[in-house]
C-alpha cells in the first residue's frame, strides 16, 4: 500500500515475469487500473488453480460474501473468490494501481461533496 485515508486505500503492484503476489483477501469493493498489462494466473485460498487471463485496462469488483462480483463491463473467465493470489505468467513486467473503496455509497458526486463538506473533509 502506498496511500490511504478514511475512505480509500491505494495500492501499487508490480510483478516481474514469474513472480507471484502473496495470498490476500479483499475486504472492500475495488477497482484496478493496469498501466503495464501481462498474462496472470489466479489461485484460490486452498491453493487451487482457478484461471488465467490477460490483465489490462480497468477492472472493478464488488465484495459479495466470499466472492468478488465483477462490476458491469468487467469480465473474467471464472468466478473470483475474495481470497486469492496471482502470478505473472507473461513475458513482461505487470503493473497496476488498485483503489479500495472503504465506504460504499449510492450517493452522487455532488451529494458526496456536500457530505464531505458537512463533516469537515472538504473546504
Amino acid at each position: 500500500m502506498f496511500w490511504q485515508d478514511e475512505f480509500t486505500k491505494v495500492w501499487n503492484m508490480t510483478l516481474p515475469p514469474g513472480e507471484m503476489a502473496k495470498m490476500h483477501t479483499h475486504n472492500y469493493d475495488y477497482t484496478f487500473v493496469v498501466s503495464e498489462p501481462s498474462q496472470l494466473a489466479v489461485w484460490g485460498a486452498g491453493g487451487d488453480f482457478l484461471f488465467e487471463f490477460r490483465a489490462q485496462g480497468s477492472l472493478s469488483f464488488f465484495v459479495r460474501d466470499q466472492m468478488l462480483e465483477p462490476a458491469p463491463g468487467t469480465e473474467l473467465p471464472w468466478v473470483l473468490p475474495r481470497t486469492h493470489c496471482v502470478k505473472n505468467i507473461g513475458d513482461s513486467t505487470y503493473r497496476e494501481i488498485l483503489i479500495e473503496h472503504k465506504a460504499t455509497t449510492n450517493k452522487t458526486g455532488l451529494q458526496l461533496a456536500a457530505i464531505k463538506l458537512a463533516v469537515g473533509f472538504a473546504k
